[in-house]
């Protein structure tokens, strides 16, 4: 696989930089001796077997040089029509790489990517991790190029992958978690879900937003808001778990200092500030801009003082986008100054080839210390290394927004500098299904090589992300060719619902009772669930008849029931503080048909009753302990039609049935305790 041609590193023509590119041969491996007929370049040796000329500038088209005899050609083509190779070329990277699963409209989702480990045959890990900032960032790059390449294909997979993002991975339980996004895939329960990240929630909040999804948009938004430091609006916790805010409270998250210098990292607050800024944009809520300003206040005024997450770069690189918008909305001067002193670090990093290389590090400190945590893809200051996950696309992306809006000629020139760097190493190999037409995390500008290293945990040298990486280098570089914005304007008057979003989370906050729940069947099977204006899907549960649902008071909650299409029942629960639980089917019993349920208060028991295959009526009942069923009984020995109707009789407390036998005749009977008496015939009540 190769970055780039092997001889040359000349690829625009008049319409490129304002400076002369290199021409470069490097010999090694072959005799060291000058290089002949080079045509009239005149060579000079910069390093043992490696030639370079003086800056040459060349015309858009094929050149072709004769070196020892072998011919070398060198492809120039204008900005535009690089920018748009390199675009088209990502964009195809997704289907010959399998990146839409089985599903290339996007209905299925995406996959994260390709793991750091290289296999036996020379292959990267797949990496099937549902993200969701992957998904909604791939989304957003595949709307741009709908419209780019009129491409409609573009708009459906967006549209897909958002609505899987919306509908099965945002917290919509009546607690403190409400509003934020399920990290990894879809939601179940909390057993299942680890680490809320509050950059990831922030991501999804603000692409939700960007696509139309507004209330779930703004229901992100104020998720972040609840679990920010009250003065400052930046994230206490930006890896909380689920149990901390629900043990803390917002009320007490708000009030709590931000430890270890977390306040001054752009690799964790930026995303939130940027989700603040867009909801201003297109709510005209000054609330929004008031929160993003106060937090971007504090980070600008301390600047350069920073956090490391990985790397000063990757930091610079993240902090310019929320300052675009920050300077759009208010044109503070301290915004426009730090712009301009990012802008100055970026230029003292940047290599000849436009890459920003990795400075002051989070590296391990000591041999021991290496792959045991996140850290820098370099060794030490001075390595020509760039970073493609954390720093780069995000650099990419911002800069030509930071040109559009400030007008100021340095960051035209970081945002082409950076883009043509991109443009320069994305892989080019189409023997390479796996790796053509998209970027590895590191980056060697001096070897032209992408560079190794094992001192990260979670994503090594290798290793290819769809969103972070792939999805945000693609970004820049259509924000670039169209010069399409960013932040809209603020002129949408979205009050009411701004207001309809915040009284949920007010009713939360104040201990009110959730809004009765109800449950419903779709077309595709799965079960939703609506509560008040709030809609989840329960699961991958594929169900073959419709819910049914009792209040279980004893425990605070209501139980679930459901015939599955595997033909038996499953449960699961909606507690009123820890929200919704995981499907679980109850026993092996095969349904004929819906169940039916009642709660029994003289038992504090859920009675749950359905018919079986065998014709039979069977029982089953739960008790006050967290899934505890009883095992299936039968219900006598008389055959019916259906699943009966069921009654909890006040006056004689208990549980009365009635239904029809296959004879057609009423048949009813009751539950004395635990046991059921015989089946009685009030077929002279009923005519079959």
């Amino acid at each position: 696989m190769t970055a780039s041609p092997p001889v040359a590193v000349a690829v625009f023509g008049p319409a490129g930089p304002s400076a002369p590119v290199l021409a470069a041969l490097d010999r090694a491996g072959i005799a060291s001796a000058r290089p002949t007929d080079f045509g009239e370049l005149n060579l000079t040796e910069t390093a043992p077997g490696r030639f370079e000329s003086e800056p040459q500038l060349l015309a858009d088209g094929t050149h072709t040089f004769t070196v020892d005899g072998a011919v070398a050609s060198v492809e120039v083509r204008s900005r535009e029509q690089r920018y748009r190779r390199m675009v088209d070329k990502g964009i195809a990277w997704f289907d010959r790489a399998g990146m839409f699963y089985d599903a290339p409209d996007g209905s299925k989702g995406v996959a994260e990517g390709f793991s750091n480990e290289v296999g036996l045959d020379g292959k990267l890990p797949f990496r099937p991790v549902p993200r969701g900032d992957c998904f909604t960032q791939v989304a957003h790059a595949f709307r741009l190029y709908a419209d780019l390449a009129d491409f409609p294909r573009g708009k459906t997979i967006a549209t897909n992958l958002m609505r899987l993002v919306v509908e099965e991975q945002q917290l919509t339980d009546h607690n403190a978690l409400f509003g934020a996004w399920e990290p990894r895939g879809a939601r179940t329960d909390l057993t299942a879900t680890n680490n809320l990240f509050a950059d990831d929630d922030g991501w999804i909040s603000l692409f939700a937003l960007i696509s139309g999804d507004t209330r779930s948009g703004l229901r992100g938004v104020e998720s972040l808001i609840r679990t920010a430091n009250e003065e400052l609006g930046l994230q206490v916790d930006p890896w909380r778990t689920p149990s901390t805010i629900l043990v803390k409270g917002w009320d007490e998250i708000a009030r709590t200092p931000i430890a270890d210098g977390l306040d001054l990292t752009s690799h964790w607050q930026s995303s939130a500030l940027c989700s603040y800024l867009y909801a201003y944009g297109v709510t005209d809520e000054q609330a929004y801009l008031d929160i993003a300003t106060r937090g971007l206040d504090h980070m600008a005024t301390h600047f350069p003082r920073v956090r490391l997450e990985t790397s000063r770069t990757c930091e610079a690189g993240r902090f310019l986008l929320p300052l675009v918008g920050g300077y759009l909305y208010t044109r503070k001067p301290l915004y426009l100054d730090t712009l301009r002193a990012l802008a100055q670090y970026l230029k003292s990093r940047q290599g000849p080839d436009g890459g920003f290389a990795e400075w002051d590090g989070k590296c391990p400190p000591s041999n021991e210390a290496y792959g045991v945590d996140e850290a820098s893809i370099f060794q030490a200051n001075g390595d020509p290394v760039t970073d493609q996950l954390y720093g780069t696309p995000f650099a990419a992306w911002a800069l030509p927004l930071a040109y559009q809006v400030t007008g100021e000629e340095i960051f035209g020139e970081l945002a082409t500098g950076v883009l043509d760097y991109l443009s320069r190493i994305q892989t080019d190999d189409p023997s390479d299904e796996q790796l053509d037409g998209t970027w590895q995390r590191a980056f060697d500008f001096e070897a032209w090589e992408y560079v190794g290293s094992n001192a990260d945990l979670g994503w090594g040298p290798y290793c290819v992300e769809t969103g972070w990486s792939v999805a945000p280098s693609l970004i820049g570089a259509m924000l670039w060719l169209t010069g399409a914005e960013f932040f809209p304007s603020p002129t949408a008057d979205r009050s009411e619902l701004v207001a309809s979003v915040r009284s949920e989370f007010d009713a939360i906050a104040a201990g009110k009772a959730a809004p009765p729940a109800t449950f419903s069947r779709r077309e595709d099977g799965r079960i939703l669930r609506m509560q008040g204006d709030a809609e989840a899907l329960l699961g991958d549960l594929i169900a073959a008849g419709d819910p049914v649902w009792a209040r279980n008071e004893p425990v605070g909650a209501v139980e679930i029931y459901v015939h599955g299409a595997d033909g038996h029942l499953h449960h699961t629960y909606l507690d009123d503080s820890l929200g919704q639980g995981r499907w679980r089917q109850l026993g092996d019993l095969e349904l004929a048909d819906d169940p039916v349920v009642a709660f029994n208060p003289g038992a504090d028991a859920i009675e749950v009753y359905a018919l079986g295959k065998d014709r039979h009526i069977h029982h089953c009942s739960m008790i006050d302990v967290r899934g505890g069923h009883t095992p299936w009984e039968q219900v006598g020995t008389l055959h019916f039609q259906g699943s009966p109707a069921i009654l909890y009789d006040e006056t004689l407390g208990t549980v009365r049935l009635t239904a029809n036998d296959l004879a057609g005749q009423d048949r009813r009977t009751r539950k004395v305790n635990r046991w059921h008496l015989p089946w009685q015939d009030y077929s002279h009540w009923i005519t079959a």
